[in-house]
């Protein structure tokens, strides 16, 4: 189970007790703890697609201050990618030619343009010291991976067409190609959408068969079916021979004082976050 946690200045976040053991700092954000107005009140994280409601910039950046600050990562240089409900992978190594970490260096480094927001991929993995991969959700799924005693970490988005397409394995053949073995991987899955609010229509549904994951589809006579998102990552990261995974029974439709929901409030909402850096990290 992950374990909901209220930081010092009152963000509000939840966390795998096994990449706390490791001495991984990372979070999955709640809507608690911010600056923003409704209807992104208050630790909005990003704004909607194609909405004519946005949140103000300044807002969304103290937010993203708040919340690293509350988790220990106060000096991190925040890397993200688009993110578009595909399964490309960015990997943000350590830069060519440079010195080797000390782990009592703070200073922040130098993030590659690419991750600013411009690689249309949903993961990234960083090996990178005082760096934060961070993706952002509004009812998909955060994965969180760590490897190498937390030295090489992976935070991946994965909506029903990144389950489908398998985000989490294309994240796996990354790490296994850095000499990563999957019995070395933990694991934690974020709040998402639960299976009892996500109706889907038989796209999502044959996507889902065609990937093997009947057993996430849930079917009721006379109502539209239905589909286990968590259940699909579990068993997905199951496959691929990673067995320590921390997760929970927690729905961002359902729990609207805690999460923001696309679904639920159709778009017109704001974003949480999950963040993770390697144990290098300090702050």
């Amino acid at each position: 189970m992950l374990i909901r946690c209220t930081c010092s200045n009152g963000v509000v976040v939840y966390q795998s007790p096994r990449l706390l053991e490791m001495g991984v700092k990372h979070a999955f954000s709640t809507r608690i703890g911010g600056i923003s107005s409704p209807p992104f009140d208050s630790l909005n994280l990003g704004n909607p697609m194609e909405r004519d409601c946005q949140d103000n910039a300044a807002n969304i950046s103290e937010n993203y201050r708040r919340l690293l600050a509350g988790v220990g990562l106060s000096v991190a240089v925040r890397a993200w990618v688009q993110q578009v409900h595909g399964c490309g992978v960015a990997v943000l190594e350590e830069p060519s030619g440079g010195q080797p970490h000390s782990p009592g260096d703070t200073a922040a480094p130098d993030i590659p343009p690419d991750f600013q927001g411009t690689l249309a991929v949903d993961a990234i993995i960083c090996c990178r010291p005082n760096v934060v991969a961070t993706i952002r959700i509004a009812d998909c799924v955060p994965i969180l991976l760590a490897a190498e005693h937390g030295r090489v970490v992976a935070a991946v988005h994965a909506g029903w067409r990144g389950v489908a397409g398998n985000v989490v394995a294309s994240t796996m053949d990354k790490l296994e190609q850095m000499g990563i073995k999957p019995g070395e991987v933990i694991a934690a899955i974020g709040p998402a959408i639960g299976r009892d609010f996500f109706m889907v229509n038989s796209d999502v549904t044959t996507a889902l068969l065609r990937a093997d994951l009947a057993e996430a589809i849930v079917h009721d006579s006379g109502r539209q079916d239905r589909v286990d998102l968590n259940l699909a990552v579990r068993r997905q990261l199951a496959r691929r021979g990673v067995a320590q995974i921390d997760s929970g029974d927690y729905c961002t439709y359902r729990d609207k004082e805690e999460f923001f929901s696309h679904r639920r409030e159709s778009g017109r909402t704001g974003r949480m976050a999950a963040v993770i850096a390697p144990t290098c990290m300090h702050g």
